[in-house]
């Protein structure tokens, strides 16, 4: 009992000696401030911690039945657990990451992610123009995040919420977080376990998105070399037996036009290569659906375009079902 007391007087001691000491007080407070303002942050996302949810995305080994492919369009345009419920696979995730590319590094972690023991397999490919441009300098976004360590990425998945708090803020982000109304735009991101960000977004200037997209495709267009990866992997795919199926992601009528303008992707020979390497098509109405910013899928557009998506999947495969019976 004594001992017990010696060792709560020593700690005790330890304690109040911190509490007299400045610097100690001084970084116990700011790390208080700091949580207290990280909780202020305006539009704060839902579901998954934002750390974490990028941090287990790479981490994903031979879990899937089935995986989307493909940049922001994808990431925040489909929905895994909505077409579920029309494909014959059980298990479906979204691989989509913002500013994306098809180079070999994705497409090798994309092939790793199929479960091997699974009755049978697809990768469903949206393809952006943006996304089969070429980077020669510098890490995609996939590269970097891809490339943490192992316990940087321990870290993320277990307190991902306090690196969260810790997200550098402006005082006007400060001020937005105290009074939500005065906002300029409201806007919620939910981070889901299947990989797919919802976005509810009050809409923004559809016009500055467009112009932003003509100024990066100015700089970087779609590339041959891109081209020529993705088609040899997806050949390697069909022979494997893998259900290979590629569409182009919807937008918005003034980005459908400036891409087929300016941007490089000639769709009609890059389908072409496609079907030939074993892929099969599918063709989307890339102005259906609701988009926040004219590039990327608001939450119940991104709901209705996977509905859609998952029904053209499942007529494709009932289609070659009975090519194959009556074969």
């Amino acid at each position: 009992m004594e001992h017990s007391n010696s060792k709560n007087g020593h700690f005790g001691g330890i304690l109040r000696g911190l509490l007299r000491d400045r610097t100690a007080k001084a970084l116990l407070l700011a790390v208080v401030l700091c949580i207290v303002t990280g909780s202020l942050r305006p539009n704060k996302p839902e579901g998954m911690s934002a750390t974490a949810y990028w941090a287990k995305k790479t981490q994903w080994k031979h879990c899937a039945d089935a995986v989307l492919t493909g940049d922001s369009r994808v990431l925040m345009g489909l929905s895994p657990d909505i077409i579920e419920q029309y494909v014959d696979y059980k298990e479906i995730v979204n691989y989509g990451f913002a500013a994306n590319l098809y180079n070999e590094e994705y497409m090798q972690a994309t092939e790793e992610l199929l479960n091997p023991n699974a009755a049978k397999t697809a990768i469903i490919m949206g393809f952006s123009p943006h996304a089969l441009a070429w980077r020669s300098r510098g890490k995609t976004p996939f590269a970097e995040l891809s490339s943490r360590s192992r316990i940087n990425k321990f870290l993320e998945i277990h307190a991902g919420w306090l690196f969260d708090l810790f997200e550098p803020m402006s005082p006007r982000d400060t001020f937005h977080g105290l009074f939500p109304d005065t906002a300029p735009i409201k806007s919620v991101k939910n981070f889901k376990e299947s990989g797919w960000v919802a976005v509810h977004k009050a809409h923004s200037n559809v016009d500055r998105q467009v112009k932003r997209y003509l100024g990066a495709y100015k700089d970087r267009q779609v590339s041959d070399k891109t081209v020529d990866v993705v088609m040899e992997y997806i050949s390697r795919w069909s022979d494997a037996g893998i259900n290979v199926y590629g569409f182009v992601p919807p937008s918005c009528e003034d980005m459908v036009e400036l891409e087929k303008r300016v941007s490089g992707f000639d769709e009609e020979s890059f389908v072409a290569k496609f079907k030939e390497a074993g892929g099969i098509w599918l063709e989307a109405d890339l102005t259906a659906y609701n988009s926040f910013d004219g590039s990327h899928l608001q939450d119940d557009g991104a709901v209705e375009f996977s509905h859609d998506l998952a029904r053209m999947i499942q007529e494709a495969e009932n289609g070659r079902d009975k090519i194959a019976c009556t074969d």
